[in-house]
């Protein structure tokens, strides 16, 4: 495999001496597509460094290299090798544009003694793109093998866990897969003696070291040692959890198993793994609701039988109170997406007799209270889409069923109001797959019904640090 110019960190020596007792490794940047080729032969390279959240300069300046032939120079300076460092990229050449960024990584510690390289994939401003590049470890492009749907995608920094799911013919997985983000490759992880079946699951990170995983057949937490990449537990949630909860973050307080399958189960979960499924329940059974995070609970609606209330609020922690005067649709599944104040969100993509509704709902909440108003058309309504919000707050709606497999969507609060815009088609048709964030907006698609192909899709700009 031709792999593009090499990044060398300034002052290596330097560090390493200031760093007495430790050995320290250089580590190697390149800068490949989709393909695992540098992509342009003459233009002008623009990296941003940032460690710990301060941008770092070369020369009191941008880092900035000429390409010519394909050939470029460029020294990255770097303050430390155990600082969380982040790297954005910026390629203009050949009548094109090209960006790209890395996930944040410590120079030092994350497996560098081993694999001393970072690969930093590039790609044309909103387009998607299939990653057909070899790994180093597997020599394979990375994939998600078997191929499968509806799987659990965990991130933690550079490497997603990508657990259960389920077979083209409906048959529940018990498969883990380990993507890097940095190497971009993928291995499957052999996590138990006897195989456990997952299905179709939906995954949170809880912290830095414990990733859950909420399953139709059954849920784990995975645990990161210093010894081991992660072990498995299995975990009792309440009854009828699984892949119609749903599951909400709560930051560094852990998170929130919500609903099921005919359920009115609530689980907390610490930050360490330890849950709680006993004390709290919804005020009516859901089965698919939607449910997100605003400021001072969390507001769930939908999954409910007519004639019920269709949203609740559930405060941190505690039982969940019906809002009965919110005229929503008896309806379930689909997101509620949060406003970056955490004052409304915007569902949609909800089933009303089993049809995805072009219309959407807004609600509005202060300390609990809350009104409903309608928000825009979604156009383009379909189901089986992968959705996944962005740290800077754009939520991806990627594929869905049949014709309408490659669209994506792009949903962003402006002010008050949410907007909806078209995003870059998928390569193909795909269906139930899993997204989750890369790095800077930079949003990765995994697998779907029938498929096992890894594909990047990057905004029209990156994200800022």
């Amino acid at each position: 495999m031709a792999l593009a110019r090499l990044l060398a960190p300034l002052l290596a020596l330097s560090l390493a001496a200031c760093e007495e007792g430790k050995q320290l490794a250089v580590f190697q940047v390149q800068i490949i597509d989709a393909t695992g080729e540098l992509p342009v032969d003459e233009g002008q390279l623009t990296v941003t460094v940032a460690q710990n959240g301060q941008t770092l300069d070369c020369d009191d300046g941008p880092c900035t290299s000429e390409i010519r032939d394909g050939d470029f120079m460029l020294d990255l300076p770097l303050m430390s090798f155990e600082a969380m460092t982040e790297i954005r990229l910026e390629i203009d050449g050949d009548g094109e544009r090209w960006i790209g960024a890395t996930p944040p990584f410590q120079p030092y510690g994350e497996g560098f003694d081993e694999y001393p390289v970072v690969r930093a994939v590039v790609g044309r401003p909103a387009s998607c793109e299939v990653l057909e590049l070899d790994g180093p470890v597997s020599g394979d492009p990375p994939a998600l093998d078997p191929p499968r749907s509806r799987a659990a995608a965990v991130v933690r920094r550079n490497l997603v866990l990508l657990a259960g799911g389920e077979q083209l013919d409906g048959d529940a997985d018990d498969h883990v897969t380990n993507f890097d983000q940095l190497l971009f490759d993928t291995v499957p992880w052999q996590t138990w003696n006897d195989p456990v079946e997952i299905g179709a699951a939906r995954g949170l990170a809880l912290s830095e070291d414990v990733s859950l995983v909420v399953g139709d057949r059954a849920s784990f937490l995975f645990e990161r040692s210093a010894t081991s990449a992660a072990r498995p537990k299995e975990i009792d949630l309440h009854a009828g959890a699984g892949y119609a909860s749903a599951v909400v973050s709560l930051g560094r307080n852990g998170g929130a198993v919500i609903g099921g399958r005919e359920s009115d189960g609530i689980t907390w979960l610490s930050a360490q793994g330890a849950a709680d499924a006993t004390s709290d329940r919804l005020a009516v059974a859901r089965t698919a609701p939607a449910a997100a995070l605003l400021d001072g609970g969390i507001l769930v609606v939908g999954g409910h039988s007519a004639g019920e209330a269709g949203a609740e609020w559930v405060p941190l922690p505690g039982d969940g109170r019906a809002l009965p005067d919110l005229a929503l649709p008896d309806a379930s599944g689909g997101v509620l997406f949060p406003s970056p104040d955490g004052s409304a969100a915007l569902w949609i993509g909800y089933e009303e007799g089993g049809v995805t509704s072009a219309e959407t709902v807004i609600v509005r909440c202060d300390g609990g209270a809350c009104a409903a108003e309608a928000g825009p058309e979604w156009t383009r309504a379909r189901s089986s889409f992968a959705p996944v919000i962005t740290a800077e707050g754009t939520l991806w709606l990627l594929g869905g069923a049949e014709d309408a497999g490659a669209w994506v969507d792009l949903v962003r609060w402006e002010g008050g109001a949410p907007r909806i815009d078209d995003g870059p088609d998928l390569p193909g048709p795909t269906a139930d797959a899993v997204a989750f964030e890369h790095e800077a907006g930079v949003v990765t698609v995994a697998g779907g019904k029938g498929r096992g192909e890894i594909v990047m899709c990057f905004p029209r700009a990156l994200d800022p640090l």
